[in-house]
This record gives C-alpha cells, sequence and structure tokens, in this order.
C-alpha cells in the first residue's frame, strides 16, 4: 500500500514538472526571448538566399536593403503605437501618400523652402491622426471600421490634390535628400561613438535606479552587454555599409526614430500608460488615466509617422504620384510588427522588435527579385509570412497564459 501511494506521488511530481517546464518556456518566448524566434527565422532566409544567389550578402545589396527598408521600418513605428493599445490602423498607406503629396506640392509647384514642405506634411498626417483619434475616442467607435473609412477617403483626396498633376518629380528637389545623401565614414563612426556613449549613461542610471531601489541587477547585464552589443554591432553594420557608398541618411534617421520612440515609451508615463492601456483598460481608467486622450494622442503621434514615411518612400523612388498608395506596404509593415513581438490585442511588444521585423519582410522581398521570382510568388510568400506571424503570436500567448 504504502508503493502504491509512493508511486502515485512520484506520477503526480512527473506529471506536474512538464507542463510548468513547457509553461516557462512558452513565457519567455512571450517576454524576454520573443526576439528569438525571428532572429532565427532571418538567419534561414539570408543562408537560403546567400546560397542560392551568392550576391544576396553584398556589401551593396546589404546597403540597398538596409535604405529599402526604411520607409516600412517607419510606418511600422507609427501601426506599433496604435497596436500597443489594442487598435489597428488600415489607412497608414493612405496619410503617407497624402501628406507626401502635400509637401511636394509646397516644395516643387509652390517652391517654397524644404522646412515649409516638411513641416507641412508632418501637419497633414497629424491633422489625419487627430481626426481619427477624435472619432474613435468620441463615439467608441472601432479604429478597423473608422480607417477603413478613412483609406477611401484618403485616396479620393489624393486624386483631388494631384487632379492637375497627376505625378509631381522630386528630382533635384529638397525632399530628396533623405534617400539620395550617404553620410562620410568619420561622421558615421563618429555618430555611433555618440550613440554608444549615450546608451552607457542612460543604462546607467537605469541600473543606479534599480541598485537604490533594491532590485536584483547585475551591472554586466544592465550595462556592460547591452552597450557592448551596440558598439559591435554598429561598428559591423557600418563596415558593410562602408564598402559601398556608406550610411544612407535615411537609414540613420530610422535609428534615431527607433531610440526616442524606445526612449518615449520606456521612460515616459505616456509610454507607460499606453502599454498599461493594451494590457487592462479598466485598470488604467480606475487609476484615473484618461483613456481616451491617451489614445488620441497615440493616434496623433502615428499620423505624423506615417507622414514622414510617406516623405521616405516618396524621396525613394523620386515622385509622388496618383499610385503612391502602396497597400502592400500596410501589410508588410503589420506583418514586421507582429513578427517583432508586438500583440494585436495590445500591451505587449518592444519597438526596436519593427527593425527585426522589417528586416525580415525585406529580406523576403529583396532575396526573391534577386533570385528572380514571380510577383504572385512573392505575394503569396508575404502574405503566408503575415498570416504566420498572427498565428505564432496567437499560439505564444495562448500556451503562455494556460496553466494547465
Amino acid at each position: 500500500m504504502a508503493e502504491t501511494t509512493k508511486d502515485s506521488v512520484v506520477l503526480s511530481r512527473t506529471t506536474e514538472i512538464k507542463p510548468n517546464k513547457k509553461l516557462r518556456v512558452m513565457e519567455a518566448l512571450n517576454g524576454p526571448l520573443r526576439m528569438l524566434p525571428v532572429i532565427f527565422a532571418l538567419v534561414v532566409i539570408w543562408v537560403i538566399f546567400t546560397a542560392i544567389n551568392p550576391s544576396f550578402l553584398s556589401s551593396r545589396n546589404l546597403t540597398t536593403l538596409s535604405v529599402q527598408i526604411v520607409n516600412m521600418g517607419v510606418m511600422s513605428i507609427g501601426l506599433f503605437l496604435v497596436l500597443l493599445h489594442g487598435e489597428l490602423d488600415l489607412s497608414c498607406a493612405a496619410a503617407s501618400a497624402v501628406s507626401a503629396s502635400v509637401g511636394a506640392m509646397i516644395c516643387v509647384i509652390f517652391e517654397l523652402p524644404f522646412l515649409a514642405g516638411f513641416a507641412a506634411c508632418i501637419l497633414t498626417g497629424a491633422v489625419v491622426g487627430f481626426l481619427q483619434g477624435w472619432i474613435v475616442t468620441k463615439f467608441s467607435a472601432p479604429a478597423f471600421i473608422i480607417t477603413l473609412g478613412s483609406q477611401m477617403a484618403l485616396e479620393g483626396l489624393l486624386l483631388v490634390i494631384l487632379r492637375e498633376h497627376n505625378q509631381i518629380s522630386l528630382m533635384n528637389s529638397s525632399l530628396a535628400v533623405f534617400t539620395t545623401t550617404y553620410l562620410p565614414n568619420w561622421l558615421s563612426y563618429v555618430l555611433l561613438a555618440a550613440g554608444t556613449a549615450v546608451l552607457f549613461i542612460l543604462t546607467y542610471q537605469s541600473y543606479t535606479q534599480a541598485r537604490k531601489n533594491n532590485l536584483p541587477v547585475k551591472f554586466v547585464n544592465k550595462v556592460i552587454i547591452p552597450t557592448g552589443a551596440v558598439l559591435v554591432g554598429g561598428v559591423a553594420v557600418l563596415e558593410i555599409m562602408r564598402r559601398y557608398k556608406g550610411l544612407n541618411l535615411s537609414v540613420l534617421l530610422l535609428i534615431v526614430l527607433l531610440a526616442a520612440f524606445s526612449y518615449l515609451l520606456t521612460q515616459t508615463r505616456f509610454g507607460v500608460h499606453l502599454y498599461a492601456l493594451g494590457s487592462n483598460p479598466e485598470a488604467v481608467r480606475r487609476a484615473g488615466i484618461s483613456v481616451k486622450n491617451t489614445k488620441w494622442a497615440a493616434f496623433i503621434i502615428s499620423g505624423a509617422v506615417f507622414a514622414f514615411a510617406g516623405l521616405i518612400a516618396a524621396s525613394r523612388v523620386q515622385s509622388v504620384s496618383i499610385s503612391s498608395i502602396d497597400d502592400s506596404i500596410m501589410m508588410n509593415s503589420i506583418a514586421a510588427c507582429v513578427l517583432g513581438g508586438a500583440s494585436l490585442t495590445g500591451g505587449k511588444g518592444n519597438i526596436w522588435g519593427v527593425l527585426l521585423g522589417s528586416l525580415v519582410m525585406g529580406s523576403l522581398a529583396n532575396g526573391m527579385y534577386l533570385i528572380g521570382a514571380e510577383t504572385s510568388t512573392r505575394l503569396v510568400v508575404q502574405g503566408a509570412i503575415l498570416v504566420a506571424a498572427v498565428v505564432l503570436d496567437a499560439f505564444i500567448v495562448n500556451a503562455s497564459t494556460n496553466r494547465r
């Protein structure tokens, strides 16, 4: 009888341990290790395309790839802000095209200075976000439908703006500076050193604050490893780019934007409120935080970011036209956000994951172009990646919260 009891205890312990181990793995994938599957996918993609076409990893192609993903990366930042509070903006492509067209009209048609066109573009995007945010928060309307309607309206507005000019060329225009400018190598390394120094200071301040609050934190893990990783990775990237043309201005601006929004979302009240709003809106409401104002501000900021993405896209193709609205960039940006760890239910994700997600989607498009894949094949693969990203996110979330 005693042996039977002992065996049953051992069996019960065995059955308890196995689920807990699986749960811990899923919780890690849903938390600090969320980027591992994305990094693995990126490595696999690069290995496959390099095996088919060795020029994929050439300095020229990698530098070109970095410029190609900037538009998607910037747009993904704006989408990330919206996804963070549990909403989805389907008007991003149309908003970016309309904003860029307004900027082009100011600079090219009316021949006003660069700052006037740039300001008009960003302001147009912010106004679009302002109006959408007001409707969503005022009437508690689903952002999915509101932004879908806005997309249609903005498409019509673009036709009105470009009625007399089906296409506005940005050749020799100041707005083309974003993707046509490559920084000197010495300046790129100076900027890397300055960025690394700023990161060291911020991580050291965070470390000392954690120590004051008696939190278990190690100097090496908190300060040395992140700073060292950025320095080594930055040098490697700059060396690759140096062998072709150098660091493109648009790539630098994407990194600056990511760093700025990383600080905004992790070191300010607005960022904390935005994460909390996506995780538990009712708790945020009970804490006295204005849910409407937080959502509204996120829509305004994301609208301005979409406008900047439109400028990057226009600068790259050197024009704006009635065909500037590219719905595929919206889908790719959503996929980049989800691949990068953002949850469609809100409240999760790291802004730097957007860069990894954009690299995956951009590498797929770039690699398939190099190997001569047909457009139909590229669309099927990109659509499958989007579906797979959403399914993976749902699987990890459900598995990490299932404690049975």
